[in-house]
């Protein structure tokens, strides 16, 4: 694939509901910070963009209200609504960011342990839930 050299990689918009935009605003500040490929942050984008709408669905308000339970049923949602490869994808970015708010102190404690381990194969796929 060859890119165009005039024109500038974008990002992919940010659709974060309240209260959870300054936090996942400044996480991707700090992803894009870190020279990551574009595809990497624009990933980074989508995964927060569904994971703010599930939030929003399950009418969670804050990041005290977010549990482990809460997690896994976003994985598992999102699995129903894309392939595999992408909720791997998004699994690794929910690791990161859980990671990232617990050493902000916007969480109560470090729920990267609760996201499950995803593994896609030519065999098959499949969703380990710890």
């Amino acid at each position: 694939m060859y890119e165009n050299p005039f024109l500038r990689p974008t990002y992919w918009e940010s659709k974060f509901a309240e209260p959870f935009t300054h936090a996942f605003s400044t996480f991707l500040d700090a992803r894009k910070s870190g020279n990551f490929a574009l595809p990497t942050i624009n990933r980074d984008i989508y995964c927060l963009n569904r994971f703010s709408e599930y939030l929003a669905i399950s009418k969670v308000e804050s990041f005290q209200d977010i549990s482990g339970e809460l997690v896994v049923g976003f994985i598992k949602w999102l699995s129903q609504k894309t392939g595999l490869p992408t909720v791997k994808g998004a699994a690794s970015t929910l690791r990161l960011l859980f990671k990232f708010l617990d050493g902000e102190r916007y969480t109560i404690c470090d729920f990267s342990t609760a996201i499950p381990k995803v593994h896609v194969h030519m065999r098959g796929a499949g969703v380990v839930i710890p």
